[in-house]
């Protein structure tokens, strides 16, 4: 990450914080933002630390109305942090405003900054641990939604229109394929046949949500474990964070986002699809996990359709890969031209492999439900 000069950051800094800064590192974590880690200095030595962001507002154009939902969704998830037998101040990340009582700083010269309360004693990962960590984190999950269950879904901003509605990136996808770059859509003629053959069944979801069958519900929408904080002394998981893409969805989304992630043991951008397998044991897991927070709250219908939720978001992830790839990487960050390409690969995989185990995973599901 690029660090800019210690002053201007500090000019930022002291909109929101009082005392003295000891230092302001750049802190990894997050591929939209820029995060820097601010450490304040108590008689000299470090302090209270906070964690200070500059918003990206190429991806989020509106940091008002972004920062009103994340406040809203934060105060209400302290409030409800007790009945669920959770620390209020270890559920979310607590934002800090300025000094003149607005939610974010924006100078035109520095662009946008938001300040946030660093939770202590934390830490995440990438991979899950161990199966006792999956559960764990699919019931913190599942606890997320079941906080937010009463919070008005209409009163959301939305930052990211259409953002998992999947016969819309079907459609984009089909844009590519005619008007993206001729030697990749040459490249790509299998992968862009995989999609095509399972084009009549993208609208499971999406018709639900249009017709009432499933309901619209205050969802995170990124629930990768990278986006769970772990406590350092338990091992416990403690809470989701990055509420950036907090917006009216579907639960069905929050789990198969998570278990594309945490099922495939190889990263996205592995070459060796070999090595690509989706994990019968971890859809287990986090099936019993997101169940045991959720089954009070889920309809029957949501239920059914869990293992059908994992496939579409995989494939829709996929999709938008192979999207990008064709139309020349201009949206995920690359490091090599076939990129885009490989990752749609390992996701087909995982499709791929979910095909075959639908029996087994619908068993897990009615095991638990």
């Amino acid at each position: 990450m690029q660090t800019k000069p210690l002053m201007d950051l500090l000019e930022v800094a002291r909109q929101f914080i009082s005392d003295p800064i000891h230092s302001i590192d750049s802190y990894l974590g997050g591929h939209i933002h820029d995060t820097y880690l601010v450490t304040t200095s108590n008689n000299g030595k470090p302090g209270r630390r906070y964690l200070l962001q500059k918003m990206n507002t190429y991806v989020f154009q509106n940091p008002q109305r972004l920062m009103e939902n994340i406040q809203s969704i934060s105060l209400h998830l302290q409030k409800k942090a007790s009945f669920f037998g959770k620390d209020p101040k270890r559920t979310t990340l607590a934002l800090i405003p300025t000094f003149q009582g607005a939610l974010f700083y924006n100078q035109q010269d520095y662009g946008a900054w938001r300040v946030f309360d660093f939770i202590e004693n934390t830490f995440s990962v990438e991979s899950p641990q161990n199966l006792d960590q999956v559960r764990d984190a699919a019931a913190v999950t599942g606890d997320f939604l079941q906080m937010l269950s009463d919070f008005p879904v209409d009163s959301l901003y939305i930052p990211l229109p259409d953002f998992h509605n999947t016969p819309k990136r079907y459609q984009d996808f089909r844009t590519a394929t005619y008007s993206g770059l001729p030697e990749r859509i040459r490249n790509a003629s299998k992968e862009i046949a995989f999609i095509h053959q399972r084009a009549s069944w993208m609208n499971i979801i999406q018709d639900g949500l249009n017709n009432g069958s499933i309901p619209w519900r205050v969802t995170h929408n990124d629930t990768k474990l990278e986006n769970i904080l772990i406590d350092s002394s338990s091992g416990n998981c403690l809470c989701l964070i990055d509420l950036d893409t907090v917006m009216p969805g579907s639960a069905l989304y929050d789990f198969g986002d998570a278990i594309r992630a945490m099922a495939n043991p190889a990263g996205e951008d592995e070459k060796d699809l070999s090595l690509v397998n989706f994990q019968l044991p971890v859809f287990d897991a986090y099936t019993a996990g997101f169940l045991e927070s959720t089954r009070q709250m889920l309809t029957p219908q949501e239920i059914n359709l869990i293992p059908q939720a994992a496939w579409l978001i995989t494939l829709e992830i996929g999709m938008r890969f192979l999207s990008d790839y064709l139309m020349g990487d201009t949206y995920f960050k690359v490091t090599y031209p076939e990129n885009n390409l490989i990752r749609s690969r390992t996701q087909f995989k995982l499709v791929d492999d979910m095909e075959k185990l639908k029996n087994e995973m619908r068993e897990i599901v009615r095991k638990y439900r």
